[in-house]
């Protein structure tokens, strides 16, 4: 079959899907939606037990990593503020 014969033979699918009550994505049977369910709570259990862990510990990692870097730099700052006043005449202005 060529295109042009692909292209119109595109609306005579869509009525007779009509006339037969839609399709399978409009109306799913029990069957798709029980085992959608049971392959959805599989692979949640999966990744509950191998993924979430290993993605919390990377970012329990990170945290404790920000947390050091700002610690460290409330320091250099708290240091560097004491070197200024060492420097500075103390009598300027008077």
């Amino acid at each position: 079959m060529d295109l042009v014969g692909l292209i119109s033979a595109l609306p005579l699918a869509a009525e007779s899907g009509k006339e037969e009550g839609g399709s399978f994505l409009v109306s799913p049977g029990l069957g798709l939606m029980i085992w959608t369910l049971v392959l959805f709570l599989i692979t949640m259990w999966v990744l509950k037990k191998f993924a979430f862990p290993k993605i919390q510990e990377a970012l329990d990692r990170r945290a404790k990593v920000i947390a050091e870097s700002i610690d460290a730099a409330e320091r250099q700052r708290r240091e560097s503020d004491e070197l200024l006043a060492e420097y500075r005449p103390a009598g300027r202005g008077s």
